[in-house]
């Protein structure tokens, strides 16, 4: 299983990422094609239907050429290729062995395709989806009431019938499964990258904060490292004191300055627990309240 999954989903090294899911939605295509075309040379053979037998050589032929294109990088024209080869092909069975046929059902199926494709090219696809409405109505009108051009086995044109439908289906549930898988993949790319900018700007709100919260605190840093070196100068006066009046206005000086040291820590102390609780909150509000915005204003 992993070698069949690896044949069409490991890529040549030219095919880019952004044409990734194009050249597989192509390789799978080309290969269950040429596949199908070659049962049916086998069977056509089998049952001496000859010009859908000598039709499915070319066709089989045509679905190498598409895979090799494909995996060159000309998915469109490899596409293109392909439903040419489509269109002609289901109007050739359903003339050789009627409507009983079914394959005019893979017309339905070819005409999705081609918007499964790069972008661009808009009118060519357009010009391609009518010619798969075109062949499908040819046959429904003209063609299924005319009668077959060879009568074949009713059972090998039931298993016709079937196998059309069934390959039909098929191609249905490969490109919605497909599509399905690339857009779950986008959307959890886009997840992911949501992630990294919310990441990267919380990482960048907490630096912003971060450099606030530091010009905030240098302040009553200041002040707490001027008033500190004062009072160390205080302390020697003291100690030098010539009278006792003396002392006592430097000891009331001291007292001050240690009063005014212990409100800038308590001002630096409330500015780091408001950016906790800012951090906590994450609101993007700024960590600083009325209270610390009236010590700003004094500092």
């Amino acid at each position: 299983m992993s070698a069949i999954r690896n044949y069409f989903t490991v890529a040549p090294p030219d095919i880019g990422v952004k044409n990734y899911r194009f050249y597989v939605v192509n390789h799978i295509a080309g290969t269950v094609g040429g596949l199908t075309h070659f049962s049916w040379l086998v069977l056509f053979g089998i049952t001496h239907t000859y010009p859908l037998f000598y039709f499915n050589f070319f066709s089989v032929a045509l679905f190498v050429f598409f895979i090799w294109l494909n995996k060159r990088g000309h998915h469109l024209t490899a596409l293109l290729m392909g439903i040419s080869e489509v269109i002609a092909h289901q109007v050739l069975g359903v003339y050789v062995l009627g409507w009983d046929a079914g394959f005019q059902y893979i017309l339905i199926i070819a005409s999705m395709l081609l918007f499964l494709m790069p972008k661009g090219n808009t009118l060519v696809k357009y010009i391609f989806a009518l010619l798969c409405v075109a062949g499908f109505l040819f046959i429904e009108l003209v063609l299924r009431k005319s009668a077959p051009l060879y009568t074949i086995d009713k059972t090998v044109l039931l298993v016709l019938d079937i196998s059309n439908i069934t390959l039909s289906f098929f191609f249905l549930f490969i490109w919605a499964g497909f599509y399905n898988y690339a857009i779950f993949e986008t959307e959890k790319a886009l997840e992911e990258r949501t992630e990294e900018v919310a990441r990267a700007e919380k990482k960048a709100a907490v630096g912003t904060l971060t450099a606030k919260i530091a010009h905030e605190i240098q302040n009553p840093l200041n002040f707490v490292n001027n008033f500190s070196e004062i009072s160390a100068e205080l302390v020697n006066e003291i100690v030098h004191a010539g009278s006792e009046e003396e002392r006592a206005r430097l000891l009331a000086q001291l007292k001050d300055n240690l009063e005014k040291i212990g409100a800038h820590g308590k001002r630096a102390d409330q500015i780091v627990k408001s950016m906790f609780l800012h951090l906590r909150e994450r609101k993007g509000e700024s960590p600083f309240g009325e209270k610390d915005a009236d010590l700003k204003e004094e500092a």
